[in-house]
């Protein structure tokens, strides 16, 4: 025989239902590892992260998730101010959050800062494409002493429908 290789393909759906992000214990132990989770292998109901007080340090990309609707939406609620999520972006990565064509999400109760080290790029949340996405009770903002237009708290590229802001502050800080 010349090929001997066994080839399995099959598909993994998330359940849906609420989920806990801790820095120790929880479900995930960052937002990049239940984002990643989301990216591969969608949602089949209404998912809930749970995020618990801490500084989590990374950058994410959040895409288009199959499954997701109106109805199986996916929310990330943290427990206000406590929670951080940040990262010093850089000019070829210049986001601490990126929602890329992603729908029917909702952020809620957490900040979002970006901290750039040195230099002028520095977004803290872009959206590009997508649409159904809220932002209630957010801090939004751009942190350090930067003085440029490469460096805002929220970008909007393409076309995003139904925005909402609820009780939410956006702050280029500078």
């Amino acid at each position: 025989l010349s090929n001997d290789t066994i080839t399995r393909s099959f598909m993994v759906s998330f359940c849906s239902g609420s989920y806990t992000i801790a820095l120790t214990g929880g479900d995930y132990h960052s937002f990049g590892e239940a984002i990643d989770t989301l990216n591969v292998v969608g949602i089949e109901g209404p998912v809930t992260f749970n995020v618990s007080p801490g500084t989590y340090t990374e950058q994410v990309v959040l895409n288009n998730i199959p499954g997701s609707s109106a109805t199986n939406n996916i929310s990330f609620i943290g427990t206000g101010d406590n929670v951080l999520l940040t990262a010093a972006p850089s000019q070829n990565e210049n986001y601490v959050m990126l929602l890329d064509s992603t729908s029917n999400v909702t952020l809620s109760r957490f900040r979002i800062e970006a901290r750039p080290p040195s230099g002028n790029f520095a977004n803290a949340l872009v959206l590009q494409k997508g649409g159904n996405i809220a932002l209630d009770s957010m801090t939004v903002r751009v942190r350090g002493s930067i003085n440029n237009a490469n460096a805002s708290a929220v970008v909007l590229l393409g076309n995003i429908s139904n925005l909402s802001l609820t009780n939410s502050t956006i702050d280029s800080g500078y």
